[in-house]
């Protein structure tokens, strides 16, 4: 484009000044390629972000694996999975992650919902970077494997009433081929990272009763009643803190009328594609959302 400009020359006669200048197209242009290189700097910022937060999630899991080992050298078990008052294993390991300090503070002889000290007490070992809820001061994002089914036997160690958790004979196909832990997300709504939604409280005491509550929750739609499920919230429980290997990760969890125990709940993560799982030899594998189901579920028994 040219811009003709009037100027009086020698003599006094008019000249014409041919001056370049942008278009507004151009303009307009060269403002999208800033924005595009913007959103492409943003993107790589948040990016490089959460593979570090992903990357505290998983030596978060590590340290707790190498600290139920020493508690298992210690006491040639694992952890109870309900121990005094309802502590669960997390407690027990707190003199394991140099957290003698906290442990020591704690009334184990008071009930879990009623310990003041584990109520106001927050636990970064205990918390995913990239969960959301950091703010809940006394949360946990890694959850315990209770097996793959609702029914579980009173006789079977994953059972959290028990007052002991799996020794290392207890793992017939050896500690690699067993998830210890792995991650809730916790309220999430619905979408990619699970719905968790309520279904009408029913008694589950057969393997038949958990196949017919996992059929009306693979029926369930996210546009029926949900809930945000708080799943794990506290470091200190155990009966709240467990997840299924029933349904793949990020899959949807049903809650049993706000039955806690028989709650199907998912491992769930804000990890894109997957979620981090505690192996029983202490290992840390990132289990992707497409794994396959059957695979999944061996993961979930001994």
């Amino acid at each position: 484009m040219l811009i003709l400009d009037f100027t009086r020359g020698i003599g006094g006669k008019a000249l014409f000044r041919k001056t370049p200048a942008f278009a507004v197209v151009e303009l307009m242009v060269v403002i999208a390629i800033c924005v595009i290189l913007l959103s492409i700097l943003l993107l790589g910022v948040n990016y490089s972000r959460e593979v570090a937060r992903r990357m505290k999630c998983t030596n978060n899991l590590k340290q707790i694996g190498i600290a139920l080992h020493n508690y298992e050298s210690a006491f040639k078990m694992f952890p109870r999975g309900a121990g005094q008052q309802g502590h669960g294993p997390l407690v027990s390991i707190l003199p394991y992650v140099e957290l003698q300090a906290i442990y020591s503070q704690l009334d184990l002889n008071v009930d879990v919902d009623g310990n003041p000290v584990a109520l106001n007490t927050r636990i970064d070992l205990y918390r995913c970077p990239s969960a959301p809820g950091q703010d809940r001061i006394c949360r946990t994002d890694y959850v315990l494997n209770q097996g793959i089914t609702l029914a579980i036997s009173r006789k079977d160690p994953w059972f959290f009433e028990q007052r002991f958790f799996p020794k290392t004979h207890h793992f017939s196909k050896g500690l690699e081929g067993t998830a210890l832990l792995s991650e809730t997300c916790g309220k999430v709504g619905s979408g990619q990272h699970g719905a968790m939604l309520k279904l009408s409280k029913r008694n589950i005491i057969t393997v038949e009763d958990s196949d017919e509550f996992l059929t009306e929750c693979l029926g369930a739609t996210p546009g029926g009643e949900t809930s945000a499920t708080d799943n794990g919230h506290f470091w200190f429980g155990a009966g709240t803190a467990n997840y299924f290997h029933i349904l793949n990760p990020n899959k949807k969890s049903c809650g049993n009328g706000g039955h806690i125990s028989t709650s199907l709940y998912s491992a769930t993560s804000m990890h894109s594609g997957g979620v981090n799982t505690l192996f029983a030899d202490a290992r840390v594998d990132f289990m992707a959302d497409s794994v396959d189901s059957l695979v999944w579920q061996q993961f979930g028994t001994r």
